[in-house]
């Protein structure tokens, strides 16, 4: 009796843990807090603190950034300036230039494309030699649309056991 109690009571405290749980103190989300059974935080998780103490989001001031370097001699330089009317009604393209306003780089990466090469093999050293070569990739086409090992065609051929393909069943 006592056995069964201690494994009931452990069970018991477990459940409580589970049903105990929220956004506020695991790691569930805030959307999970509203379902049944569970406990409602005492008080909303704050996302930022109002006065400006804690951390903000993002890069923190002072740590190590990342980024790519400017380049001096970019691939290509655009000139950019303001068109159409000035609020005045005048024309921008007749107006005086005042210098650089800002600047930025741009690095783009250019998209994969697929390239297909084929490649053509030139002639054997004669026009005989061509054609055993042809008689030959022949004789190991058929076999193989006959179920026979390539490899074991081109073995029977050089020891002198060369196949012959059956003849075929009229119809």
């Amino acid at each position: 009796m006592r056995a069964v109690n201690t494994e009931l009571a452990a069970r018991l405290a477990r459940v409580e843990r589970l049903v105990s749980r929220n956004s506020a103190n695991s790691s569930m989300p805030p959307s999970k807090d509203g379902e049944p059974g569970r406990t409602v935080p005492d008080e909303p998780v704050k996302k930022r603190p109002a006065d400006g103490e804690g951390r903000q989001r993002g890069k923190q001031h002072g740590a190590a950034g990342a980024n790519l370097a400017w380049r001096a001699d970019p691939d290509a330089r655009v000139h950019r300036f303001p068109e159409g009317c000035c609020e005045c009604g005048a024309e921008l393209g007749e107006a005086a230039d005042l210098g650089v306003s800002d600047r930025f780089q741009q690095t783009e990466i250019p998209l994969v494309s697929a390239t297909t090469t084929q490649n053509t093999s030139g002639r054997l050293t004669s026009e005989a030699r061509t054609r055993d070569r042809y008689r030959i990739r022949g004789v190991i086409s058929t076999a193989t649309k006959h179920g026979l090992d390539q490899l074991k065609v081109i073995r029977d051929a050089l020891t002198g056991r060369a196949w012959i393909p059956p003849l075929p069943v009229p119809t």
